[in-house]
């Protein structure tokens, strides 16, 4: 059994100069190394002044976490034994966008429920809450079906959650974060300090 967390880096927006690219990242660990992750965001929290904490609001966030504690939480985990699969969506390859903006998210979500699932076939997959409506959840849940459809075997499930009830996401927060900055900014020194631990990276 393998415990996947999944969080994005960057919005569904119309590509524009300042923000080209859409990152989603899924964290893979087995039951204890993923107990570990948990300890290091704890640890890290523990760490943070109260008035980091207030403009937190409660849940560890990479863009608003100090950079030094930023880096320290990324150097902790690429010292566990984890596995990183990203898929990036370049939004101005696009001809045309979608009708509808989310199939950007679900497309790129699903693609990294499908890598997983080739390589962890026993999965639990936690997706960051995105959707407030059922109706937006059952879609996303219905395209990863859909997906990991094609992987014989496979025996994933899927729960979306908030994020601030799981540091696991949390943890998957700052890995997005990392590769969104590689890719929207090249700026590359959180990302190769995670870089060892990417077994799939795609750009669609």
């Amino acid at each position: 059994m393998r415990y996947g967390y999944l969080d994005e880096s960057g919005t569904v927006a119309p590509f524009r100069d300042s923000e080209r690219f859409l990152a989603v990242a899924v964290v893979v660990a087995d039951l204890a190394t993923a107990r570990r992750l948990e300890l290091h965001a704890k640890r890290l929290w523990r760490k943070l002044d109260r008035k980091a904490k207030d403009a937190l609001g409660g849940e560890l966030k990479a863009t608003h976490t100090p950079p030094r504690y930023r880096v320290g939480l990324l150097q902790a985990i690429a010292g566990e034994d984890i596995a990183i699969v990203a898929v990036v969506v370049d939004k101005a390859r696009t001809r045309r966008p979608p009708d509808d903006r989310e199939d950007w998210y679900r497309e790129a979500t699903s693609l990294a429920a499908y890598e997983c699932a080739w390589r962890w076939p026993d999965l639990r997959l936690t997706v960051d809450k995105r959707y407030t409506t059922a109706h937006l959840r059952s879609v996303l849940n219905g395209a990863i079906s859909r997906r990991l459809a094609d992987v014989p075997g496979a025996s994933v499930t899927v729960a979306q959650v908030e994020s601030h009830t799981v540091r696991g996401l949390q943890v998957a927060d700052f890995v997005a974060w990392a590769i969104g900055r590689r890719y929207e900014v090249d700026d590359r020194k959180c990302y190769d300090i995670i870089r060892n631990r990417i077994v799939c990276e795609e750009t669609i």
